[in-house]
């Protein structure tokens, strides 16, 4: 006949803290070692067995020893096979207490150190099967035990706390307990009065979980109509309206002049006003956007303020020049005289050159052409005699025109003219390959403008430069240069 035995696992990964350097190995790092099943029985007794053959019927149990290896595993030895062979509480035993084992564990670091672990009690089962250590062992001293995994096996890890709570945790026989244990605040306390508060969606707690000194926007409010209906005693405190409609409204404290853009703040108690307008009141007894005339302003300005101390158009002309009297002509002093009596000094100097007066001047006469031509007027210098309409029926002084302006718009490729002293504005459109005439000669004024969406370049003749540089001159669109020639080149003004 022989004894039923069952097998013991301990899938558990035992391990220690070493802070006991700066980081040089692990901080946790595994427990090896022998774990020794010990049988107990009533004062250290043999075993009365008289139906166990063959006989004695009288024995003590042994100790049994297994081997806690680096992977996890309670092993029969070292790197042998998982799990230890014991003893059974067999019936042929007859223990009337049942059989119970001491188990002590003789660990260490892979280093050799030894390490302390409390050992603790399990009782035995009476059938060939396996249990785990792990889910049996009743600690008698502070084995905290958490489930976790390793390779294809259940495992659990040993956490060394000599305070109660560890105890407690283990034990625990529920998720509750657990949380009461470690001081942990159970869900239902989420989001609810003396409980702690939740997280929406993008991590932040939401405006509702919030004191009430936090102020809340709410939305827009009509002063005009009061809506949304506010009034003193309701609403929550820091409740916030922006104002869309401005009116005078009495909420229960007096009446309070609201104005679009304001904010109206509950305190608790009552509305107040937030002002953020702070608009001026009126202007010449006028509200809104004002703007003023002559009526709206009181009073004159005299004349040494820049007026004319009147408030009509005739009398600031007199006041200004005095009452004038028809047929006489206002002198730059002040004084008036008879258009008949224009004197030489009335008459103002052309230049240095100039002679005689407006009733001595001849040689007026009108061509055939409607022209007008002074006969010897010096105009700047000596050899500037000539005073003309030229073909085109434009004034010109010694052949050069000085009032004709051409606008010119161009869209493909063209050299740009160059007739007389002419004021050319070349509008650069779509297209547009332009290039400046010659600037020998060239008195013209050239405003060159880019009206097109992309860069226009204008090209130079020959080797002139502009600016002193060769080249081309590139105008972005809507910029424009204006361009005069120094009989030799161009230059940007």
């Amino acid at each position: 006949m022989s004894i039923i035995n069952f097998t013991v696992n301990y899938d558990l990964f035992a391990s220690d803290t070493d802070s006991s350097d700066s980081g040089i190995d692990a901080d946790i790092v595994p427990l090896i070692g022998d774990v020794v099943f010990r049988p107990l029985l009533a004062d250290d007794r043999a075993i009365q067995a008289p139906t166990y053959s063959p006989r004695p019927t009288g024995f003590k149990i042994r100790e049994f020893t297994g081997y806690l290896d680096s992977d996890g595993r309670l092993k029969a030895a070292r790197s042998g096979t998982t799990g230890v062979r014991l003893w059974a509480n067999d019936p042929v035993l007859q223990l009337s207490t049942g059989l119970t084992y001491r188990v002590d564990f003789y660990l260490r670091s892979p280093i050799g150190d030894r390490v302390n672990v409390d050992g603790g009690y399990f009782s035995a089962p009476s059938t060939d099967t396996t249990i785990n250590l792990a889910d049996v062992l009743t600690s008698t001293g502070s084995v905290i035990v958490g489930s976790g995994g390793v390779g294809d096996g259940v495992y659990a890890r040993e956490i060394l706390d000599a305070t109660t709570i560890g105890q407690a945790l283990i034990t625990a026989a529920s998720a509750s307990a657990a949380r009461t244990a470690l001081g942990a605040e159970s869900t239902a306390n989420r989001g609810v009065a003396n409980g702690y508060a939740s997280l929406d969606s993008v991590g932040k707690v939401p405006v509702s979980q919030l004191p009430n000194a936090i102020m809340e926007y709410q939305g827009v409010w009509n002063a005009s109509t009061n809506t949304p209906t506010l009034a003193d005693g309701t609403g929550g405190a820091g409740d916030v309206y922006r104002v869309t409609v401005a009116g005078n409204r009495n909420l229960g404290s007096g009446s309070i002049d609201f104005q679009v853009g304001d904010y109206c703040i509950y305190d608790g108690a009552v509305w107040q006003k937030a002002d953020t307008t702070d608009a001026v009141a009126t202007v010449a007894g006028r509200t809104g956007n004002v703007t003023l005339t002559f009526a709206d302003i009181g009073g004159t300005a005299g004349i040494a303020a820049g007026g004319t101390g009147q408030t009509t158009a005739a009398a600031a002309i007199t006041a200004l020049t005095g009452t004038q009297t028809a047929g006489r002509y206002l002198r730059s002093d002040g004084t008036s005289a008879s258009l008949s009596a224009i004197q030489a000094a009335d008459v103002p100097t052309l230049n240095q050159s100039t002679t005689g007066n407006a009733a001595t001047a001849t040689n007026l006469v009108a061509s055939t052409s409607s022209d007008v031509q002074l006969g010897t007027i010096q105009i700047g210098h000596a050899s500037d005699t000539s005073v003309s309409r030229s073909a085109a029926g434009v004034l010109a002084v010694e052949g050069f025109d000085v009032t004709t302006t051409s606008v010119v718009s161009v869209t493909g490729t063209s050299t740009l003219s160059a007739v007389g002293a002419r004021v050319y504005v070349v509008l650069l459109g779509s297209g547009a390959v332009p290039t400046l005439p010659t600037a020998v000669g060239n008195t013209s004024i050239y405003h060159l403008k880019n009206v097109h969406t992309a860069p226009i370049s204008v090209a130079l003749t020959s080797s002139q430069t502009i600016d002193g540089g060769t080249g081309s001159l590139t105008i972005l669109p809507k910029q424009s240069f204006s361009i005069v020639s120094d009989n030799s080149n161009w230059w940007i003004i």
